[in-house]
């Protein structure tokens, strides 16, 4: 049993990796909600766990708010999806200085803040894990979108691109950093407290990430705001579905 959910677990983020390289993270990233909710249903049916009329609740918000994004998210990115466009994109000064900001507030956050209150202050760790992480999701769309775009033109082959070879290091550590402090996270406090936390802060700094990198992009003011509702629906859906644990 458990080597069969450890197989699911593993397709499950192949499937992420690979919706990354098709579509933009501000899009993909808020939708990540859909598994709390499958989580919530499925368990009240296997495992026989009472979902709560506030848990019920916190569903629907959080199916809601993810049709509205879904319907309303803003185009993104770049049609290039080359590793030499996403290679300009990465080492423009706009990124380097948000991912350069991101690196240290986690340093003082770890050596500084971490032996000091982290054992208080769950915010210590989970922002160690939504700033890293926000640089990972868009290191690994960048490798995702090179990877369809050697497979779509054999002839540019993207592996001979050593840009290529610094992002797939990127995605590695950040991946291996964010899951060592999120673990340090959820076995100092309550799961029902850091899961909705960490996804409201995660999901903020990798939308913020995404409009550093690809410097903005292009909706009208409606689907701007449309789409902010819609994000604070699934974070109150969120809030809801946990606290009626």
């Amino acid at each position: 049993m458990w080597w069969t959910g450890m197989i699911l677990m593993i397709v499950g983020e192949l499937c992420n990796f690979i919706a990354y390289a098709f579509t933009q993270a501000i899009l993909i990233t808020p939708l990540g909600a859909l598994s709390v909710v499958i989580s919530a249903v499925l368990s009240s049916i296997f495992l026989k766990e009472r979902l709560t009329f506030q848990g019920k609740v916190g569903c629907l918000q959080c199916i809601l708010g993810a049709i509205v994004i879904v319907l309303h998210a803003p185009e993104q990115g770049t049609s290039d999806t080359s590793i030499e466009a996403f290679k300009f994109l990465a080492l423009s000064p706009g990124f380097i200085t948000y991912a350069s900001l991101a690196v240290l507030i986690s340093l003082i956050l770890v050596f500084y803040c971490g032996p000091r209150w982290g054992k208080r202050n769950m915010l210590v760790y989970i922002t160690v894990c939504s700033l890293i992480g926000s640089i990972s999701v868009v290191f690994t769309q960048g490798l995702g979108s090179a990877i369809v775009h050697s497979v779509r033109n054999p002839d540019q082959n993207q592996f001979t691109n050593w840009f290529i070879y610094v992002v797939i290091v990127v995605v590695v550590i950040t991946l291996l950093v964010e899951i060592v402090y999120l673990n340090k996270a959820l076995n100092l406090f309550n799961t029902a407290l850091v899961t909705p936390t960490y996804y409201v802060i995660f999901t903020t700094m990798t939308i913020v990430s995404s409009i550093v990198l690809y410097r903005g992009f292009e909706a009208s003011p409606v689907d701007v705001v449309t789409c902010i509702i819609g994000f604070f629906t699934i974070c109150s859906g969120v809030s809801l579905l946990h606290n009626s644990k």
